[in-house]
């Protein structure tokens, strides 16, 4: 697993006067719930960031869940309109105006990720239009931020303090009076300052998670693993179980010690009530279903170039086994006809230990006519498509990581009426141009797809029969599932759909039966069925159902 020190600063700060003494119950915020958060990843001149945006949208995601009504919350990150972009000018006016709106009884929270640096012993805050010849004049000082929640309304302060280590910037001697930011001390009165570790410590980011580490366990923590017996997420609930996580993790995953911690006095207080909401269902852990090395004719390999040559010489029944390492390899990858049922086996448990990287602009895993290809532990991260079933093959893929592909995580497509089949289970899809696109018939279980650039499914041509059951279907920039050619059809069941620009889209025809769905946070709609659709679209205990 690849790790990378975190370039950045992730505050967020949740606004409130505590009078109380931590050791009273927690109190429960009886006001409005306001939120400005700020991700910055793409610089004008200092080093880009990598999972900056991951982090605002989980938070800003989990904000909406635990009753942060959208139109209070203000999100700035790069890529949008001039009026959403994380500048210097912008997050100052932001942070102002809603510190001004919030009264006595309110919860203000300010979230702001991205590079932080000191000069003078003051911490500053870079936005995406910091200069590095002029930092004292394009930069956010804490301090400006400090003073303007002492003059806040609001009841609850809190700020939440993720920071790196490592130089942020191009030249290695920052000059100007200034250095890396170490740590923000002495929160004013009424403000509980928690940070993601101590000094001289470092942040984690996670290639795995694709988050930082901390971030990832607090959203955890708020998402109802941090509640109590009644289901309570307290302030110091949530900073138990994101600190214990998140030395476990580094500690497990990287050798190194983060230790999360917190300055300043108060009470502790209520952040979301898990049991008035519906439980959401996730995928299963992984680990718990992985697979053992099939019978059949083992054939290890540790090359790409061993990798290739069993391959291509295989004969049904084979497994080919693959050590721990990268298999770098160019053009299609495919196992040739009628080879039967040929099986590549990684680690189901971590397939990140098992890497398969195809280059070149036709890179990729390919099944072909009379093959049944079956994928059980690998890593895919192609130039082009992830795996691309065609020509008559049948293709199983299970615990792989299938992410970062220029095209599809998996393109089922083929002539009409020449594809068997797909079976894609215990697998996380993301970060491709489009997760699953879908020809002939599919099967989808117990998978997480997620932050694909495209559509998480769609269907590819018409008579198109999927089957979608116990899965994550989040945070893709275009549709969830898109069912749009007639005669398709889907049929989808126990799955968390939210995020997405809609969740389910379907039109000229396609058809559907939904049912025990939670849809949630969708941008546009949770739901947007055209009329040719209607007549064929089952809907029954979905949360909500229209």
């Amino acid at each position: 697993m690849k790790s990378t020190v975190r370039g950045l600063l992730w505050f967020v700060i949740l606004s409130v006067s505590l009078a109380l003494h931590a050791a009273e119950p927690a109190a429960e915020a009886a006001g409005k719930k306001f939120a400005v958060l700020v991700g910055v990843d793409d610089y004008v001149e200092f080093p880009r960031l990598q999972y900056t945006k991951n982090d605002t949208e989980s938070l800003r995601d989990q904000l909406y869940e635990i009753g942060f009504e959208k139109q209070n919350v203000v999100t700035l990150t790069c890529g949008g309109a001039a009026k959403d972009l994380p500048t210097k000018n912008n997050i100052e006016a932001v942070i102002g105006g809603v510190l001004n709106l919030a009264r006595e009884g309110d919860i203000v929270v300010i979230a702001m990720s991205g590079h932080g640096i000191e000069m003078g012993g003051e911490p500053s805050f870079c936005p995406m239009d910091a200069r590095e010849d002029h930092l004292s004049t394009t930069t956010v000082p804490i301090k400006t931020v400090f003073e303007a929640l002492e003059r806040s309304k609001a009841t609850y302060k809190l700020m939440i303090v993720d920071a790196c280590r490592n130089n942020p910037f191009r030249s290695k001697n920052l000059g100007h009076g200034a250095s890396v930011l170490q740590t923000i001390q002495n929160p004013p009165q009424g403000v509980m300052l928690l940070q993601s570790c101590a000094r001289d410590e470092k942040s984690y980011e996670d290639d795995e998670l694709r988050q930082g580490v901390f971030t990832h366990f607090l959203v955890e923590g708020l998402q109802g693993k941090a509640a109590d017996k009644d289901g309570k997420v307290t302030f110091f609930g949530l900073f138990k179980y994101a600190s214990e996580e998140t030395q476990r993790r580094t500690l497990n995953q990287f050798r190194k010690i983060q230790r999360p911690y917190f300055q300043g006095e108060g009470a502790d207080f209520v952040l979301a009530t898990i049991e008035m909401r519906k439980p959401t269902r996730l995928p299963l852990p992984l680990p718990a279903l992985a697979p053992s090395i099939p019978a059949g004719r083992r054939v290890d390999v540790s090359t790409a170039s061993q990798l290739r040559y069993a391959v291509e010489n295989a004969k049904s029944g084979d497994v080919i086994v693959l050590a721990p390492g990268t298999y770098g390899l160019n053009g299609i990858f495919e196992t040739g006809h009628d080879k039967g049922v040929v099986t590549l086996y990684g680690d189901p448990v971590a397939p990140a230990n098992v890497k398969i990287r195809i280059s070149g602009p036709r890179g990729t895993i390919r099944g072909d006519k009379g093959t049944h290809l079956v994928l059980i532990g690998l890593d895919v991260a192609n130039e082009w498509r992830g795996v691309y079933p065609a020509n008559d093959s049948k293709v199983d893929i299970r615990f792989c990581n299938i992410h970062d592909c220029g095209d599809h995580g998996i393109c089922a497509s083929s002539d009409p009426g020449s594809f068997t089949g797909v079976v894609v289970e215990n697998c996380v899809i993301t970060g491709n141009s489009y997760g699953i696109f879908a020809e002939g018939s599919l099967d989808v279980r117990n998978c997480s797809i997620k932050n694909n650039r495209g559509h998480g499914i769609s269907d590819y041509t018409r008579g198109c029969a999927m089957t979608v059951t116990h899965c994550d279907i989040s945070r893709n920039e275009q549709d969830g599932i898109l069912m749009s050619k007639a005669d398709s059809f889907a049929t989808v069941t126990d799955c968390v759909i939210r995020y997405n620009r809609r969740g389910i889209w379907a039109y000229n025809g396609a058809g559907g039966d939904f049912r025990d769905n939670t849809l949630s946070g969708n941008r546009e709609d949770n739901w947007s069925v055209r009329e040719a659709s209607s007549f064929n679209f089952k809907r029954v205990g979905n949360t909500p159902n229209n």
